[in-house]
């Protein structure tokens, strides 16, 4: 049998655990990452809003990305409460990629980067409890076993991943049926999203003239309306005829079979426990409504890799390292979660059926704001003084390609800590303020250690925050 050593063994070559592996080998560390299926493979996942692009350039992948010719796209057509709106996506243009072709990109920049990579090959056996050492044996696809000795494992293996754990899964189970047309009549190249009475709809043009059209139910209805139908290509295009913006498709040619995958919301309750760390899917997979799954898988994997590398070059911040990953899942999970509640929430008010009605009855766990937005941009006379409710606390946070321990801006403890703004450090300005203070003189502080048009924005997003609020303000 041969053996590889490493120190990181990643389960999975999808987004995740490519970017999780390229990172890890910038970093300076040894990886060999395992792929059960070959590449290219087919995958849903198409739509890739612009958030995804300050990502890349961490991965240094932005401009193999841009180089292929994915459909750009800042908008989006929305049929929602009744009415069809185009709607401005925020930030950069996003894309419409061929998944197949994204995930091979970030898989040959994983290789570029030196991780080791077999491909096809499943992992049959691991072994994770031996507290310096993990194994996982591999059968590569000419039947040839592969020992992988491993400091660390980062599960990337999707939603059912194959180290288990315990998943939440919320009430309302949902299932995705899609499939890809060619020769249809839509134009122009943005998403499409629509509410319908017990179901919802997403589709979104492709490159090289192929349309992904998506539909999203409840699984017992799919059950029992599939059976009905007789079959799930009767079942599917049912649906699809039923919705305004996707039933076009039906003019065209469906190519291949109607895929359907489970697209339920679950996350696991140990991110991090030992030797193993889980991201993407594997570690929680929001809603589809968001459009953000790959993003936030790419998201997941950066962050972990920071994790790691901390914990391998900086033992003695173990412990907060695996405090920072735990906290980042749980904040991530309640904000997808607490956003999908809401526009189902929308969708509720006109539908007002179980499959919408569930889904917005979700606990919205975030906490309202308890001080009015500032009305106003703030003046060079205007005064202001720090909240009442501003306090300071010690929080994880990633600084360079390490976590630490650092100071942070928190309010009223219903606000995610702050311990940068602009990229510098806030706390050491905020504690320079001394009482009520014109926004001129604070700027005149502020620029002995940063740029004037720094500190302004830095004035600017701390008003916005409420962290400082106008002087004539009584709490």
């Amino acid at each position: 049998m041969k053996r590889l050593n490493a120190q990181i063994g990643v389960l999975g070559g999808g987004p995740a655990g490519a970017s999780a592996a390229r990172r890890l080998a910038m970093m300076g560390h040894s990886v060999v990452l395992i792929e059960k299926s070959p590449f290219p493979r087919a995958h849903i996942g198409e739509s890739l809003i612009g958030s995804v692009l300050p990502l890349l350039d961490v991965l240094q992948l932005r401009k193999e990305v841009e180089q292929e010719d994915f459909l750009r796209t800042g908008t989006a057509l929305i049929r929602w409460t009744g009415a069809t709106e185009y709607r401005e996506t925020a930030g950069q243009s996003g894309f419409q990629v061929d998944r197949s072709r994204f995930d091979t990109v970030v898989l040959q920049g994983a290789r570029d980067a030196g991780v080791q990579i077999l491909q096809p090959a499943r992992a049959i056996d691991i072994s994770t409890n031996s507290k310096s050492l993990c194994t996982v044996v591999v059968r590569q696809a000419d039947n040839s076993v592969v020992q992988v000795d491993c400091e660390f494992i980062v599960d990337a293996s999707g939603r059912t991943s194959v180290l288990g754990g315990r998943k939440n899964l919320p009430a309302a189970r949902t299932i995705a049926l899609y499939a890809y047309w060619k020769g249809i009549a839509v134009a122009g190249p943005e998403t499409r999203v629509e509410a319908g009475q017990s179901e919802w709809f997403w589709g979104a043009p492709l490159p090289q003239g192929l349309f992904n059209a998506t539909v999203f139910v409840e699984s017992d209805r799919y059950r029992k309306d599939n059976a009905e139908a007789g079959s799930v290509d009767r079942f599917y295009e049912r649906l699809i005829a039923s919705s305004e913006l996707l039933s076009p498709c039906l003019i065209g040619g469906r190519i291949g079979k109607v895929r359907v995958c489970d697209a339920t919301c679950i996350s696991d309750d140990a991110p991090i426990a030992g030797r193993v760390i889980k991201i993407g899917e594997a570690s929680f997979a929001i809603d589809p409504l968001s459009s953000q799954g790959v993003q936030t898988a790419i998201g997941s994997a950066l962050h972990a890799a920071a994790v790691l590398h901390t914990i391998l070059e900086r033992p003695s911040d173990d412990a907060i390292a695996r405090q920072f990953y735990r906290e980042r899942q749980r904040r991530s999970v309640i904000l997808h979660a607490d956003a999908a509640a809401l526009l189902y929430a929308e969708a509720a008010a006109v539908y007002r059926t179980g499959f919408w009605l569930r889904r917005s009855a979700v606990e919205v766990q975030r906490h309202p704001a308890t001080r009015p937005p500032p009305t106003v941009a703030p003046k060079p006379e205007t005064v202001v003084r720090i909240h009442p409710g501003v306090s300071f606390k010690q929080v994880p946070v990633i600084e360079g390609t390490y976590v630490i321990a650092a100071k942070a801006v928190t309010l009223l403890d219903h606000d995610e800590p702050v311990v940068f703004l602009d990229g510098v450090r806030f706390v050491p300005l905020i504690e320079m303020l001394r009482g009520p203070m014109r926004c001129g003189d604070i700027l005149q502080l502020w620029t002995l250690l940063v740029p004037y048009q720094q500190a302004l924005r830095i004035l600017f997003a701390s008003v916005r925050l409420g962290i400082l609020c106008p002087d004539a303000v009584r709490w």
